[in-house]
C-alpha cells in the first residue's frame, strides 16, 4: 500500500520514533497527504514544531516516492508524491487492506418464527450481510448464524390457536400471513376467554417436556416459516452457515444457571428465581436467568449461545446485529459472559442500529399495522420500473427485469447502509431511487457508464508512464488510492457507511473527470491509454465497493 510506503519513508526521517498520523489531504493544493509527526515530536522534545518539520523535510529530499514536502501552519508536513509513484500504486488500488486475521462470528437476521418480516428486520439483514462481505474481503474467517426466535411461550399460543382455528392447507400456501393471523386472533379472543392463556401455558409445557404431537406441530410451523423467510433472504442475499435458533440450546440451559450460581455472580431468590447481580453504577436492574417456576428466559438462551460458540468455534470476536432497543440487554449479557470467563473483554460486540420508518402517507401497506418487508421490496420494484420506462435504457427483456430488481434492492440497501447505522432513518423513496444524488442508482449508473467507455475501446494497454497530463487525472488517481482506507475504517468501526460515502465521492470525482477530460478523443494514444486505465480502475473499485454493500454493479443500463 502506498500509505504504508510513505509512512515508512517519514519514519526513517524522524529524529526518534514517535506515533503520528498520516491523512489524505482535502485539496490538491495542500499536497497528497498531511503528517503531524513534527507536532507530536515538538511536545515530546520541547522544541519548535516548524523547525523539526524542516529537519524532517530535508531528510526526505531525493526520495523516489516523495516529490516535495512543505511545512504548513503550526508544523504540519504536506507531502506531494511523485506522479510515477502514484501510478505504480494504482495497480493495487482495489486490494483489501492488511488487517490482523481473526475468526469472527456474525449473528444477523434473528427473525421470530411465525411472524412476518417487516421493515424492522431490514437493518439487521442488510448491515449484517455487508459486514460479512467486508470481513471476508479483508481475509477474516467468517461464520454466520441466524439466531432464530423459535422458542418461548408464544409457541404454546400458536399451537392452541392452530388447533382451534388453523387450516393446514391455507398455512402451507401462505405460512407467515396465516400463522400470524391465528396468533393475532388468539390475543383478541384471550381478552374475553381467560382459559386460552391457561391452555397456551399447558401446551408450551408439553412442548418443553417433549410431547410428540407438540414437537411435530412446532417443527412444522418452523419449517413453513423458514420457507417464506428464505424468499426474503434470497432477495436480500442474506446467507447463513447456521440456523441455531433458541430451541437448539434447550438442553444447555440448566448448566448456564448452575455455572452462574457456582461463580457467585448470580443469586437465587426466595421464590426460586435466579438473577445475575451488577453494581448499581453498571446497571439499574438485575439480569433474570430463571423464573420462579423454573422456566428459563431469552437471557438464559443467549448465555448458552455464548458458551456453545466458545466451545464449538473458539471465535476471536462475535458481532450481534441487533437494534438499539437491546442495548441494556447486551450490556448485561456481555458483562455476565466476561465474568464467567466465557469471553474476553471486547470479544462480544453489539452492532447497534437505529430505527427505520417511512414518512406518513408515502406507502400504503397491504398488511395492516405492519409494513411487510416483501411489500417494501415490491413497491421499490414498481417505482423503479416506472422510472426506467422514462429513461433511454439500452437493455430489454429478461436483462431489463433483472436490472430493475438489482436497482430497486440496491436502492433499499443503500438508503440504509449509506447512513451511520446508529442513526434513525426515515426512508424516502425520492432520495433512495435517485439517479443523481446520494443513492445506489446513481452509483450503479456511474459504473455502467465506465463499462460503456471501456466497451468502446479496442483494448487497454499497459503503458510506461511517468507523469499525468491533466490535473483531473491525478485527482481521480488519488481518490482511487483511498479505497483501502475506507474499507479499513468500515471494518474497524463496523460501519459500512464509510464505504458508501467513499464510493459516492469516487463516483463524483469520476464524473467530473469524465466531463473534463475526453477519454476516447484524447490528444495522444499515451494519454488515451492512461485515461482508459483510470476508467478501468474506477469501474473495478465501484464494483467491489458496491459488492461490499451487497449491491450489484450492472454492466449496462
Amino acid at each position: 500500500m502506498l500509505a504504508m510506503k510513505i509512512h515508512d519513508a517519514i519514519s526513517a526521517a524522524l529524529p526518534e520514533p514517535v506515533a503520528y498520523s498520516l491523512t489524505p489531504s482535502t485539496q490538491p493544493t495542500f499536497g497528497d497527504f498531511a503528517c503531524n509527526a513534527a507536532m507530536i515530536l515538538a511536545k515530546k522534545l520541547n522544541k519548535n514544531p516548524r523547525e523539526i518539520a524542516t529537519q524532517i523535510i530535508k531528510k526526505l529530499a531525493g526520495s523516489d516516492l516523495i516529490a516535495k514536502a512543505e511545512v504548513a501552519g503550526p508544523g504540519f508536513i504536506n507531502i506531494f508524491l511523485q506522479d510515477a509513484a502514484v501510478w505504480d500504486a494504482l495497480a493495487g488500488a482495489a486490494l483489501a487492506p492488511v488487517i490482523q486475521k481473526e475468526k469472527v462470528i456474525i449473528e444477523y437476521g434473528s427473525e421470530n418464527i411465525a411472524k412476518p418480516m417487516s421493515i424492522g428486520h431490514l437493518r439487521s439483514n442488510i448491515i449484517g450481510k455487508s459486514l460479512v462481505n467486508i470481513f471476508e474481503f479483508i481475509g477474516q474467517e467468517v461464520i454466520t448464524d441466524n439466531h432464530l426466535g423459535d422458542w418461548g411461550t408464544q409457541f404454546g399460543k400458536l399451537i392452541v390457536a392452530y388447533k382451534k382455528w388453523g387450516d393446514r392447507a391455507q398455512i402451507e400456501k401462505d405460512p407467515i400471513r396465516e400463522l400470524n393471523k391465528i396468533y393475532v386472533r388468539f390475543h383478541d379472543e384471550a381478552k374475553s376467554d381467560l382459559e386460552l392463556e391457561t391452555a397456551a401455558r399447558a401446551a408450551f409445557k408439553k412442548l418443553e417436556d417433549g410431547d410428540t404431537e407438540m414437537r411435530e406441530l412446532w417443527k412444522w410451523m418452523k419449517e413453513e416459516s423458514l420457507k417464506e423467510f428464505q424468499i426474503m433472504y434470497d432477495r436480500l442475499e442474506s446467507r447463513f452457515d447456521h440456523f441455531y435458533g433458541e430451541a437448539f440450546y434447550e438442553d444447555m440451559l440448566p448448566i448456564v444457571v448452575k455455572d452462574c450460581l457456582a461463580a457467585k455472580i448470580a443469586v437465587q431468590n426466595d421464590d426460586g428465581s435466579v438473577m445475575v447481580e451488577f453494581p448499581e453504577a453498571f446497571s439499574p436492574s438485575p439480569f433474570l436467568i430463571q423464573k420462579s417456576d423454573g422456566a428459563t428466559l431469552y437471557a438464559t438462551r443467549d448465555l448458552a449461545t455464548i458458551r456453545f460458540r466458545r466451545d464449538e468455534f473458539a471465535p476471536d470476536r462475535v458481532l450481534y446485529c441487533v437494534g438499539a432497543d437491546q442495548i441494556l440487554h447486551f450490556r448485561q449479557l456481555f458483562n455476565t459472559a466476561e465474568r464467567l470467563n466465557w469471553s474476553k473483554v471486547g470479544g462480544l460486540v453489539h452492532i447497534v442500529s437505529g430505527m427505520v420508518s417511512l414518512p406518513e402517507g408515502k406507502m400504503s401497506t397491504r398488511s395492516g399495522r405492519t409494513i411487510r418487508l416483501g411489500d417494501l421490496l415490491d413497491t421499490a420494484e414498481e417505482k423503479m420500473r416506472e422510472i426506467i420506462a422514462t429513461k433511454n435504457c439500452e437493455v430489454e427483456g429478461a436483462e431489463r427485469e433483472q436490472l430493475i430488481r438489482d436497482l430497486s434492492v440496491g436502492a433499499v440497501k443503500f438508503a440504509d447502509l449509506g447512513r451511520d447505522r446508529e442513526s434513525n432513518i426515515t426512508f424516502s423513496w425520492e432520495q433512495a431511487l435517485s439517479f443523481e444524488g446520494y443513492a445506489a442508482p446513481y452509483l450503479m449508473y456511474t459504473h455502467a457508464r465506465a463499462k460503456s467507455i471501456l466497451r468502446k475501446a479496442s483494448e487497454v494497454s499497459d503503458i510506461d508512464f511517468q507523469s499525468f497530463s491533466d490535473p483531473a487525472e491525478r485527482v481521480l488517481a488519488m481518490k482511487l488510492l483511498q479505497f483501502s482506507v475506507a474499507v479499513e475504517k468500515a471494518a474497524t468501526s463496523y460501519k459500512p457507511h464509510h464505504i458508501a460515502q467513499y464510493i459516492f465521492d469516487l463516483a463524483q470525482e469520476f464524473n467530473s473527470f469524465y466531463h473534463h477530460a475526453s477519454v476516447m478523443n484524447a490528444e495522444s494514444e499515451l494519454e488515451k491509454q492512461l485515461r482508459l486505465a483510470l476508467v478501468t480502475q474506477t469501474a473495478e473499485i465501484l464494483k467491489v465497493g458496491l459488492g461490499l454493500l451487497g449491491i450489484t454493479a450492472p454492466e449496462r443500463m
